[in-house]
C-alpha cells in the first residue's frame, strides 16, 4: 500500500470513527429516551414487572445522591470535604492526578524553564518521546504542489 494509499484509508477511518460517536450520541439519546417511556407506562398501567419473549423488564426503585454545587455549599457555609471526613466518609476522598493534566503542566513547566525538567520532577515523572499523526486543512495550491512531488516521486520509481 502506498502512503497515499495509507493516508486515504486513514481519513476514511477518522471519518468512520466521528460518524460512530455521532450515532452512537444519538443512540443513547433514544435509548434514554424509549427507556423513561417504557417506565411511565409502566407506572401509568400499574405493572411493575414485563417481558417479551427474551427478556422480564421490572421497575427498579434506586436513589443517587449527587455533590451539591459549590455555590450552594458555599451559601450554607459548608466545605465539602471537610464535612465527608466528619461524617465518616473521609476515605472516599481520593488523591487524584489526571495523567493528561500531567502532561499539559508538566510540558509548560520544562518550556518555562528552558527545556529543563526541575530536579524534583524528574524523581517522579518520565519522559515518553514518540511521534504523532496531525491532520490539518490544506490549500489547494499546496495540495497541487504535494500532489506533482508524489507523481514526480512515483515516476523515479
Amino acid at each position: 500500500m502506498t502512503l497515499p494509499e495509507m493516508l486515504q484509508q486513514y481519513e476514511e477511518l477518522l471519518a468512520t470513527k466521528e460518524r460512530l460517536a455521532d450515532e452512537t450520541k444519538k443512540n443513547n439519546e433514544l435509548l434514554e429516551q424509549v427507556k423513561q417511556e417504557v417506565i411511565q407506562e409502566m407506572i401509568d398501567q400499574n405493572c411493575p414487572i414485563t417481558g417479551t419473549d427474551n427478556f422480564a423488564y421490572s421497575l427498579s426503585p434506586k436513589t443517587k445522591w449527587n455533590k451539591k454545587s459549590e455555590k450552594d455549599m458555599l451559601d450554607a457555609g459548608v466545605d465539602f470535604f471537610k464535612t465527608l471526613r466528619e461524617e465518616g466518609l473521609g476515605e472516599l476522598i481520593v488523591e487524584k492526578v489526571d495523567p493528561r493534566t500531567l502532561n499539559s503542566a508538566v510540558g509548560n513547566m520544562v518550556e518555562e524553564n528552558n527545556g529543563v525538567l526541575p530536579e524534583g520532577l524528574e524523581k517522579i515523572v518520565s519522559r515518553y518521546d514518540y511521534n504523532d499523526l496531525s491532520k490539518t486543512k490544506m490549500n489547494p495550491k499546496k495540495a497541487a504542489a504535494i500532489r506533482a512531488a508524489r507523481s514526480a516521486m512515483e515516476e523515479r520509481e
